[in-house]
């Protein structure tokens, strides 16, 4: 379980299905477009901060919880 893949994952899902770009997301959020894309590509690990305002600029909550593991074959 990657949770930084994870997270890659329903930002790039979330901005594409808004159809916005990166940069759009960036003007949105405060976040520079080079951050947004290292966030998306993997190589970078955004604090709990920036992803609040990547999902302000999203127009949607960020919400954290603790969920049961499921262990992966």
């Amino acid at each position: 379980y990657d949770i930084y893949q994870e997270i890659s994952d329903l930002i790039t899902t979330t901005r594409n299905q808004l159809a916005i770009t990166q940069k759009e997301l960036s003007t949105r959020s405060g976040i520079s477009q080079a951050n947004i894309s290292r966030i998306e590509n993997g190589s970078y690990h955004p604090s709990i901060s920036v992803l609040k305002r990547i999902a302000d600029g999203l127009g949607k909550r960020l919400i954290i919880e603790f969920a049961g593991s499921e262990e992966v074959l």
